[in-house]
């Protein structure tokens, strides 16, 4: 009996663009995200299992054609690259005073800083 064809990881990235082009046409939209789980990503590339080294190469893959992919979870995220441009960007010179401190040893600043993270993570969920 022949081997079944097994997808590479270009042409599992290829699918997944066309997969989220097809969300998108589906909704009436330009879709520039989306959450794709493993088992979703096995099915598309017909793999059993997803080796460590074919998620890499398909990560890479997906870059080189214009998205980002992280893993999320048990799932992966992708974003269109170019939909980050608007994105704010981030430097540590707003917190040069705190990373001073804690780089000099100063624990009880990280602990707050911690503690202000945490809380601020709560009033979220308790939002939500």
């Amino acid at each position: 009996m022949p081997k079944p064809y097994r997808l590479s990881a270009y042409e599992a990235a290829i699918l997944t663009i066309y997969l989220i082009q097809a969300y998108g046409q589906e909704k009436g939209r330009n879709a520039t995200r989306a959450r794709i789980s493993q088992a979703t990503l096995r099915r598309l590339a017909d793999r059993e299992r997803l080796r460590s080294a074919f998620i890499d190469e398909w990560v890479d893959e997906l870059a080189a054609l214009g998205w980002s992919a992280f893993p999320v979870g048990d799932n992966f995220a992708i974003v269109e690259s170019a939909s980050t441009d608007g994105w704010p960007r981030i430097a540590t010179s707003r917190i040069r005073e705190e990373l001073q401190k804690i780089h000099d040893g100063d624990t009880e600043e990280f602990e707050r800083i911690a503690d202000e993270v945490a809380a601020e993570a709560e009033d979220a969920t308790d939002e939500e």
